[in-house]
């Protein structure tokens, strides 16, 4: 089992952007080829027809031991297919047995709710089997809530609290940096986080101001996934590859210092 805890600095993690089979190989044979240390695969961006246990271990396959992280949220760019919690959920599981490390347990997974993040009693319930599923299996479980908008830390720290309590390895929490100050706040809500919750929280921003957040922010709390797009892509959410391991050498060269 894929143990996030005992890793010493951020994972150079790829978001995959294609949404065929062989796309994806070539994507993650480029992506090892440029450093990349893990990779996600957004299950929902493919086609019902790729998503057997044949092609998803062809893809995993082809990332070569690297950590696999995989995501099947209901929103998608290119997936117009409607289908349940239920059987998004079945799919990871068909993940984890194809050699999936990391699946990404939605916040409101079982009963859709604002911001991403269900207090229902029988829906968290759900959830709880469903994550002691995924251990069962031998993989790590990670939630997330993508709020996408700002929130102050008390709010921040409501979920990530909501999160850890349920049993999950990684809590993650997306909001916005639409502002200086927001930022700035962010980056102290990481420092909270740190001290607050057990578990590593993947606390990342969207926005104007989102690189400085997605680069740096990382650094701010305990070892985690650092998301990262491929270094010929422009207009990304994920800071490139290669900015993402200047900035870990820059880490690293500042805590010798210390």
């Amino acid at each position: 089992m894929f143990d996030i805890k005992n890793t010493n600095e951020p994972i150079l993690t790829l978001m995959l952007r294609s949404n065929t089979p062989d796309d994806l190989i070539k994507e993650i044979k480029s992506g090892l080829k440029s450093g990349a240390e893990g990779f996600c695969l957004s299950m929902q961006e493919m086609a019902k027809e790729y998503r057997t246990a044949e092609q998803i271990k062809s893809v995993i396959d082809a990332m070569g031991g690297k950590v696999c992280y995989i995501t099947n949220y209901r929103r998608s760019d290119l997936n117009t297919e409607v289908q349940s919690d239920e059987e998004s959920a079945k799919e990871m599981l068909t993940a984890i047995s194809c050699g999936a490390d990391i699946i990404d347990v939605m916040g409101d997974m079982f009963l859709p709710s604002p911001d991403e993040i269900t207090y229902d009693e029988v829906a968290v319930e759900k959830q709880k089997e469903y994550i002691a599923k995924i251990h069962e299996m031998g993989a790590t479980a990670l939630m997330s809530s993508h709020v996408l908008k700002y929130l102050p830390p008390d709010e921040v720290l409501k979920i990530a609290k909501a999160q850890a309590s349920r049993g999950v390895d990684i809590v993650k929490i997306v909001v916005m940096s639409d502002t200086e100050e927001q930022l700035y706040s962010n980056f102290e809500i990481n420092a909270m986080l740190t001290r607050e919750i057990e578990q590593p929280v993947l606390f990342l921003s969207g926005g104007e101001f989102r690189q400085k957040h997605r680069i740096f922010g990382p650094f701010l709390s305990k070892p985690n996934l650092f998301l990262v797009g491929n270094n010929d892509e422009q207009d990304q959410i994920q800071p490139i590859i290669k900015d993402a391991i200047d900035a870990r050498k820059l880490a690293k060269r500042e805590a010798k210092k210390q």
